[in-house]
């Protein structure tokens, strides 16, 4: 997360580099205080038996947080990765980028309730901590993405070369 999108708003706006270290500080501070910590009963524990009960049982914060936790952040990452890298190479259009971005985010808002809910029955109040902060920092991603979208595009697009989406550049 952020690998294209903090550069461009560290060049085009330095304030964003103190006062972005300060709230993440703060906020994971925040998390780690807060952080519930509870001991997972083995009796409670259930094995999804297809992806369907995966995600339900997730859902329901039902199965521990490592096991909804990695594999989605494991695939967010790269699909957010690849969205920017294809369109910094102009082989993506502006509206092709923001399609990927609206398709994954139900999968986001899917993920973060999950995470908080089987956050509140793993037993490291760090790992619960770290959990929570990744899950805000997808949405911070988002809201990187829209402001850069909205006042860099010329920064973050390759305006000058995309000849069918020229005006989506402003």
């Amino acid at each position: 997360m952020f690998f294209h999108s903090l550069p461009v708003l560290l060049s085009e706006h330095a304030l964003f580099l103190y006062e972005g270290v300060a709230f993440l500080i703060l906020l994971a501070v925040i998390f780690f205080l807060t952080a519930p910590v509870g001991e997972w009963a083995p009796a409670d524990r259930q094995r999804p038996k297809s992806f369907y009960q995966y995600l339900w049982l997730s859902w329901q914060g039902l199965l521990p947080l490592p096991w909804v936790f990695w594999p989605f952040f494991l695939l967010l990452n790269p699909w957010i990765y690849l969205a920017d890298f294809w369109v910094l190479n102009n082989t993506l259009s502006v509206s092709s980028w923001t399609n990927l971005h609206l398709i994954a985010l139900p999968p986001i808002i899917w993920w973060s309730g999950s995470v908080w809910r089987a956050s509140g029955s793993h037993h490291s109040r760090l790992w619960v901590a770290l959990a929570r902060l990744a899950v805000t920092l997808a949405y911070l991603e988002y809201a990187a993405k829209i402001y850069i979208f909205i006042r860099f595009p010329r920064s973050f697009f390759q305006c000058d070369e995309a000849v069918l989406n020229y005006f989506s550049c402003f």
